[in-house]
Parts: C-alpha cells; sequence; structure tokens
C-alpha cells in the first residue's frame, strides 16, 4: 500500500557528479538545508569560487534560508534560482540536466537490477554515479546548451518534442 522508498539529491557540473545524498522523509527547507552542508562540504576551493549553483523552484530551494546559505556559498550572482537574479526559467525541465538526463538515466539502471531493498536501492544507485564519466558530462553539457538555444529561438516555449 506504501512502498518503500529513499530520497536522493545530486548535482551536476561539467566535470563531475556529486552525491549521492540520500534523505528520508519529504524535502522540505531544514532537510535541504543539511543536503546544502553535505554537498558544500564535497566541493573543491576551485568549485566554491568559480561555481554557479542553479535549482529549481521547488519550495524547500525556494526556502529564504536555505538561498542565503547558498548565496553564502556562491556569491556574487552565482546563485541561479527561483527569486536570484539571475532567475532560472521557471518550468523548464527541458533544460536542467538533471531532468532530461540523469534522473532517468539513473532509474533505467536502477530498476533494470530489480533492487528487492532500500539497502540494494542505495547500492545501485551508489554505482549509478560511477558509471557517469567526464565523457558523458560533456556530451549532457553540449546537450544543455543546444537546448538553451532552442528555448530561445521558442520565446521560452517547451522544447523536449524537438531533441
Amino acid at each position: 500500500m506504501h512502498p518503500q522508498k529513499v530520497g536522493v539529491w545530486a548535482a551536476l557540473s561539467r566535470r563531475r557528479v556529486i552525491g549521492p545524498i540520500f534523505f528520508e522523509g519529504t524535502l522540505n527547507g531544514a532537510r535541504y538545508r543539511e543536503i546544502i552542508d553535505e554537498f558544500t562540504d564535497q566541493l573543491t576551493l576551485e568549485e566554491l569560487q568559480r561555481g554557479y549553483f542553479q535549482q529549481d523552484g521547488a519550495p524547500a530551494h525556494y526556502d529564504a534560508l536555505s538561498r542565503a546559505i547558498l548565496r553564502r556559498f556562491f556569491p556574487g550572482g552565482h546563485v541561479i534560482s527561483r527569486g536570484e537574479i539571475p532567475a532560472w526559467p521557471a518550468r523548464s525541465p527541458d533544460l536542467t540536466p538533471l531532468d532530461f538526463f540523469f534522473w532517468g538515466a539513473m532509474k533505467d539502471y536502477v530498476f533494470a537490477r530489480n533492487p528487492r531493498n532500500l539497502d540494494e536501492l542505495r547500492g545501485y544507485i551508489r554505482d549509478f554515479f560511477v558509471t557517469v564519466t567526464p565523457q558523458i558530462l560533456q556530451a549532457v553539457f553540449e546537450n544543455m546548451q543546444m537546448r538553451v538555444e532552442k528555448c530561445l529561438e521558442r520565446n521560452g516555449e517547451h522544447i523536449e518534442p524537438y531533441f
């Protein structure tokens, strides 16, 4: 009636995948701040100094305290999110590598292995993260650039049927 599940959070850059960061229950502002702490602990000095952090407009991401913490780690307009400048386009899964590539590929990988319990599920998720090579990330981010260009051509409309 209520299947077991696990929450997983990830970040992608052109160079690497960060995570998985597992969490239990519904993602809210407090839980998201815990994830931010774990995430930022994994970043290099260069990533903190030069990186940009992009997130969607999920309620936990829009939490004022969470956004303030992110701005502390990524100053100078390096947080791209709802409520920030620059703002990330609303409802734009077509442009987000986690949405147009990562989560679907991870689910395909994990469920092809038919996990029997939560420990196996977490293990297969960890295994998938290792399979995402720098070459894959390069292709994903090249695809993202094409998607952004197509989105601009279509005045912000959804573009998924074109890819």
